[in-house]
């Protein structure tokens, strides 16, 4: 009979940061955290149009060319926007933010050609990595990631290029202790 919600890690930590201003919503005044789920890193994916096979090459051809390649996202302020917003800092590039609402517009966009790069899942874009249709060029985390192995960590080329999301699972504010123990 209870409600629970499954939700990233950035909706708790990036949200009422973000959206500070104006009544912003607070997840933490309205939900208790029960036990985190997963942890995982992302993958930079880009179009092969892009003459770039590697980190190095991209940042390359993004700092002969500022903001002649974009970069799309999930939207204003997802963890996908601000992995490209730290790769842009650490790289000393300048590439191109356009933001979507939500995933799966922006990867179609992304497979098409109509984007360059996007900071994504690796599931995500598993297969179409597997098709030739997206490069995979690094992982956000320290090891490669086991879906996408041939990726190695951006922080080879970008040292301190390191992040990670999870997912958690949330329960209505005040849940029964019992009941959290028996959740976590």
């Amino acid at each position: 009979g209870y409600a629970l919600l499954l939700q990233p890690g950035s909706f708790v930590t990036l949200s009422s940061i973000l959206n500070a201003r104006g009544g912003a919503w607070e997840p933490l005044r309205h939900l208790a955290p029960v036990i985190q789920v997963t942890l995982y890193t992302f993958v930079a994916a880009l179009h092969p149009s892009v003459p770039a096979r590697n980190v190095k090459e991209l940042i390359a051809v993004a700092k002969a060319k500022p903001k002649s390649i974009t970069f799309v996202s999930s939207g204003v302020g997802s963890n996908f926007h601000l992995m490209g917003e730290l790769f842009k800092l650490r790289a000393g590039v300048d590439l191109w933010h356009v933001p979507y609402k939500g995933s799966p517009p922006a990867i179609v966009d992304l497979i098409a050609g109509r984007a360059e790069v996007m900071f994504i899942h690796a599931i995500a874009i598993n297969q179409y990595v597997k098709s030739g249709r997206l490069r995979a060029l690094g992982v956000t985390g320290t090891k490669p990631n086991p879906v996408l192995p041939q990726a190695p960590p951006i922080a080879a080329i970008l040292p301190g290029y390191e992040l990670t999301g999870s997912e958690g699972l949330f329960a209505p504010l005040n849940p029964p202790r019992d009941l959290a123990m028996r959740l976590n």
